[in-house]
């Protein structure tokens, strides 16, 4: 999946590796926390998602099993 920390570095215009060992472990240390954070959030969306679906489905089962 896409997210909006991948753009962040796409649009770096000189690769990581051109810079000292200082620069991209100043780079790294900022972007691990951001990535572990957005990945969080999207497994909160994930299973939020599923929840819901399944909240449905027994819904909807309920009123089926009782139509028939």
């Amino acid at each position: 999946m896409y997210t909006w920390y991948m753009s962040i570095s796409k649009r770096v215009s000189t690769p990581l590796s051109n810079y000292s060992a200082d620069a991209q472990q100043i780079v790294r240390s900022f972007l691990e926390p951001v990535q572990s954070l957005a990945s969080k959030s999207e497994t909160r969306r994930k299973q939020l998602r599923k929840q819901n679906v399944q909240a449905v489905h027994e819904h909807f089962e309920a009123v089926f099993n009782a139509l028939v």
